[in-house]
């Protein structure tokens, strides 16, 4: 084999290996985020309430305590993002979204990639081909 088709075999298995953990890590960072937004929004309308009864505060407890849960993760990933300050949490959650557009575009690329390669072994192959042949036929 040749270096540089080990190269582009070695590229492509780092990409998949790449593409399967950026996935999993994406996905994790926007569920949570998902999640505790739900949560933040759940504890400011419990907060906005001038009247509380009972059910509600039972809810809130309930509500915080499956906060504490991402806080004190065993994920590093969900508790890393979870107790992040707010603005980081934002910045990680779009570049989180932001990822699978571009994995997309490096597939895209890397694909194009080798069939412009392999495109372009055809056209020498068949260049000397036919030089071959106009020399067998000159002689």
């Amino acid at each position: 084999m040749r270096v540089r088709t080990l190269a582009m075999l070695l590229t492509i298995l780092i990409l998949v290996v790449g593409t399967i953990s950026t996935f999993q890590i994406c996905s994790t960072v926007i569920r949570t985020g998902a999640s505790l937004i739900v949560l933040r929004d759940n504890a400011s309308y419990y907060n906005e309430q001038s009247r509380k009864t009972d059910e509600m505060t039972d809810a809130y407890n309930r509500n915080h305590e499956e906060r504490q849960k991402f806080y004190n993760s065993e994920d590093p990933i969900i508790r890393g993002y979870s107790n992040s300050g707010t603005f980081a949490k934002i910045l990680y959650l779009f570049l989180a979204i932001a990822m699978f557009p571009g994995l997309a575009l490096v597939w895209i690329y890397v694909i194009f990639n080798v069939y412009w390669e392999l495109e372009r072994k055809l056209k020498r192959r068949k260049r000397a081909r036919i030089k071959s042949n106009n020399q067998r036929k000159g002689a």
